[in-house]
């Protein structure tokens, strides 16, 4: 794969130089994979321009225009390389093709595309104007002011709409959106849009396992808690070129359904395990809890008997109380065989340091409720020791035990 810079030349990681010695924040990158589309991508790459130059202006920010093109017998690469020069919006857009060798599909294109990019949100589109780039803006601004984590340019929602389409185009259209939605699960209009919008960390953290045309299915299964939005659009059929729409591209639909299908009940298969670990970890504690009071009492009523110190009596039960609680949640609630010394004598400092503010919570809260806001003291100890109890239990989950704390 070979890269070349058709506009400014790239420094560093998010920011690149604007042509005055200023280093400027580099807010988007915008992917455009290609294939034989010569005829439409200088238009585009114009009106890319055209739509930005005052957005970036007012943000006194920069932008850039990855073309990861597929090595187009119609010269595609060739020509965004001799109109790139012209479209530079007084430095503040910069134009980088990528050229590989062989088709190598739509995710690849856009993947690769993402690693040359230095943009802090990444716009994906199509190169035959059916998506129209004076849109891009308004997704920006969307991601900038932190409004939502991914927008989608929606045909579905109130104001959108296609054109120039058959019925036949139509139905597959309208079926495969609702194929995905209802199969996956999809709280969005437009489950299969191909323009959109998201902040980087958005596909940075997706472990891709499709090869079709519709990332953005996968972004929306995979991506956990995503704030989405949709805005309107009216899709445009292209006038010049090729649609790319043809039986392998229904086939390759087809199976990516059906393999994030396969992932969605894996992972609330794995999720519901998760829960039922959780409670079972839950139970394990409290029950070893209650084991700690018996070891408390039984310890400190001896040791009282034998010293006749009520406090060193008192000390030792909770000592030995918690000796005992550490090592029976050690091997039967975490199910932890990792007996080493040094390791031991570790997670049991832990141990003591987390149930000592757990103890200190419990003072404090038992004060707050019963001497400050006058509660029966009754109630107050009930609500202190559960508060306490769940420090405990999760504290110790997460930082002695090194567990997730949902699962």
């Amino acid at each position: 794969m070979q890269v070349s810079d058709g506009g400014i030349l790239s420094k560093g990681y998010y920011r690149n130089d604007d042509g005055d010695g200023r280093d400027v924040d580099v807010v988007l990158s915008i992917i455009i994979p290609t294939y034989n589309e010569a005829e439409n991508i200088p238009n585009l790459l114009r009106s890319i321009g055209d739509g930005l130059h005052t957005f970036l202006k007012q943000l006194d920010a920069m932008a850039e225009i990855i073309i990861v093109d597929d090595g187009s017998p119609d010269g595609t690469a060739d020509v965004v390389e001799q109109h790139s020069k012209h479209i530079a919006s007084e430095g503040r857009l910069s134009i980088k093709v990528l050229r590989r060798y062989g088709r190598r599909g739509l995710l690849s294109a856009v993947l690769d595309g993402l690693k040359a990019a230095k943009g802090s949100n990444v716009v994906v589109m199509d190169a035959d104007l059916s998506h129209p780039p004076a849109l891009i803006p308004a997704m920006l601004d969307e991601l900038i002011q932190d409004r939502c984590d991914l927008v989608i340019a929606s045909r579905y929602v109130d104001g959108g709409s296609v054109e120039n389409w058959s019925m036949k185009r139509k139905a597959l259209s309208i079926s495969a959106n609702m194929i995905a939605r209802v199969i996956l699960n999809l709280d969005v209009k437009d489950a299969v849009s191909g323009f959109f919008a998201c902040k980087r960390w958005v596909l940075e953290g997706i472990e891709f396992i499709t090869s079709g045309y519709k990332i953005l299915l996968e972004v929306l299964v995979k991506v956990d808690n995503i704030r989405v939005k949709e805005i309107p659009y009216t899709f445009v059929n292209r006038s010049h070129g090729k649609s790319k729409l043809n039986l392998r591209v229904v086939i390759e639909y087809l199976k990516a359904i059906w393999l994030l299908y396969r992932y969605g009940r894996k992972k609330r298969r794995e999720e519901r395990r998760g829960s039922i670990l959780f409670l079972s970890r839950a139970a394990r504690f409290y029950t070893v809890g209650l084991s700690g009071l018996a070891v408390n009492y039984g310890i400190a009523s001896l040791a009282n008997s034998l010293l006749a110190n009520m406090h060193i009596a008192t000390l030792a039960g909770i000592l030995c109380s918690i000796t005992s609680n550490f090592i029976l949640n050690k091997l039967w609630t975490f199910e932890d065989t990792d007996l080493a010394v040094l390791h031991t004598l570790k997670q049991y400092a832990y141990y003591m340091g987390l149930s000592s503010i757990g103890g200190t919570l419990q003072f404090i809260l038992i004060h707050l409720l019963n001497q400050i806001y006058g509660m029966n003291y009754n109630l107050a100890l009930f609500i202190a020791i559960g508060l306490a109890s769940i420090w405990n239990f999760l504290s110790n989950k997460k930082w002695t035990f090194k567990e997730r704390i949902w699962g």
